[in-house]
């Protein structure tokens, strides 16, 4: 019996994933992703969702890689009230100060925040409590930068 080289089994694995997603995707009609991209310098994805109809959500996450610094821009097509909830693990220590908070070496610069208590699971059946770092908005528009020390 012949073997495939391993670069086409990959290259039909990737195939094989790529088309079970759209067929999920076109059952739940909800997200796609319509952007990716992978360079030496940056890393951008870019997604879109439909779970607030008529209110279409995109979030475009971009890493650059010689800086370390994310930025996750959630857009939408009508003014809302925009929120990204962060559920933390409990054992993260959380310091704020000038408007920016740090866990461990990540550094998080969001416009608006609260920290609130809520839930974390480590596996099925399991919960804590944790902080919730919830950054909030009203607008179309949210932009949150982290930064890797």
């Amino acid at each position: 019996m012949k073997r495939r080289p391993p670069h086409k089994n990959i290259l039909r694995l990737i195939v094989l994933i790529t088309l079970a997603c759209l067929v999920l995707l076109f059952f739940l009609k909800t997200m796609f992703v319509i952007f990716l991209e992978v360079t030496d310098k940056n890393w951008i994805f870019e997604g879109v969702h439909r779970g607030y109809y008529p209110i279409i959500v995109k979030r475009r996450i971009e890493y650059n890689v010689k800086t370390k610094e994310f930025k996750i821009t959630d857009t939408t097509t009508k003014e809302a009230n925009l929120k990204l909830n962060l559920h933390l693990n409990p054992n993260l220590k959380i310091t704020t100060k000038d408007n920016k908070i740090k866990l461990n070496k990540l550094e998080i610069q969001p416009e608006n925040y609260k920290i609130n208590q809520g839930i974390y699971s480590e596996g099925y059946g399991h919960t804590d409590k944790t902080n919730v770092i919830s950054i909030e908005k009203k607008g179309t528009e949210l932009i949150t930068l982290f930064k890797i020390n």
